[in-house]
């Protein structure tokens, strides 16, 4: 016969082992949160920042650059309109993760969903823009949106502008990275009927053939890069070749905007000083992860903690075999984006002005 104590004590036992197994059904995820979970949520009242003299802890009032307008905002949508080929992948992912982490925001990667994004010419009308920002971008619910949607502008469809960000990258490094992806996702290759000559014909021998179908051989730099502006697009020679001569103009103007006047540089420098809270550098990404979480209203530690697990991993469209064209012809490039560099020059200043205030320093 057990003892009344040693069966007490049995029992107990049992009742701590069957609640230590429940507790061990669970996902790896889960179990690894409940060990390691998110930092509690700091106060976001001040922030460390570089007055002009010195690195002093500032209301967060002071947070934004000068020009950023932060009445009537809607600081629960968060947009990032998504530049292609601007390591739009990697901070996708860092976002998705940051958001798991800390629940702080509901993630929505329009990409992601069964329905593709609209075109151009499907939202060509305030009621149409505002029928898809009811149904697709405002939420009840603190939430980052994130699309290749560029500036998209709430004030005319009559709601408060949500807190925009973005990254951005050198002109021709987007149009190198931008022809080789097309030749390395299978999705692409398929859909575009690539061959095998498509997919291995290196960009200078497309660059070439696209000066001698146009007309523009045989000059100097300035005048062959004239030349390809004035001539447009030719739509002979290679598949996915060509970019927009002032992609950053049309891209931070409102690819769907329904006023094209409004699409210039001027324009675009305008919004993104008003409106983007944001905009960061492929070439500087570690800087750019800090700033934004930062900036962003909800976030503590989420983004770069994301960023720390996910480095390294996460190379889903890293193009292989890039041949870097010649150094002439990387002069024309540049001489043919040179709407595309002045504003690249703009948000570049801007950056290296906002991580000095934000006082996070290049490493």
């Amino acid at each position: 016969m057990i003892s009344q104590s040693k069966a007490m004590c049995l029992l107990v036992a049992i009742v701590a082992t069957t609640i230590l197994l429940a507790n061990l059904k669970c996902s790896w995820n889960t179990c690894i949160s409940s060990i390691n979970p998110p930092a509690p949520s700091a106060k976001r009242s001040n922030f460390v920042g570089y007055n002009g003299s010195s690195y002093i802890t500032q209301p967060r009032s002071n947070i934004y650059l000068n020009g950023f307008e932060e009445k009537n905002r809607n600081r629960n949508l968060v947009l990032y309109s998504r530049s292609p080929k601007c390591g739009s992948t990697t901070l996708n992912a860092v976002m998705k993760a940051a958001c798991e982490y800390g629940g702080k925001y509901t993630f929505n990667n329009l990409q992601s969903n069964a329905e593709p994004l609209p075109k151009k010419s499907e939202l060509k009308t305030v009621a149409k823009k505002r029928k898809f920002a009811l149904t697709h971008l405002l939420q009840e619910s603190p939430t980052i949106v994130i699309g290749h949607l560029s500036f998209f502008d709430f004030i005319e469809l009559g709601y408060k502008q949500p807190l925009f960000i973005d990254i951005v990258r050198d002109p021709v490094e987007r149009w190198i990275s931008h022809y080789y992806y097309f030749r390395s996702s299978e999705r692409h290759i398929k859909n575009l009927k690539f061959t095998d000559k498509d997919i291995n014909q290196p960009f200078e021998e497309c660059f070439q053939i696209w000066k001698n179908t146009t007309g523009c051989s045989g000059m100097n730099i300035t005048q062959t890069a004239a030349c390809l502006v004035r001539k447009g697009r030719n739509k002979k020679g290679c598949l996915e070749f060509q970019v927009d001569h002032s992609f950053y103009s049309y891209w931070f103007s409102g690819k769907y905007s329904t006023n094209r006047s409004l699409i210039s540089s001027a324009n675009a420098k305008s919004n993104i000083e008003k409106y983007y809270a944001f905009v960061g550098l492929t070439e500087h990404l570690n800087e750019t992860v800090r700033a934004m979480e930062r900036v962003l209203p909800r976030f503590t530690d989420e983004m770069s903690r994301a960023y720390n697990d996910l480095r390294g991993e996460h190379v889903k469209n890293r193009s292989l075999n890039k041949k870097r064209p010649s150094n002439e012809t990387i002069a024309v490039m540049k001489e043919y984006t040179a709407n595309d560099y002045d504003l690249y020059r703009f948000i570049s200043q801007r950056f290296y002005r906002h991580l000095n205030r934000l006082g996070i320093k290049l490493t």
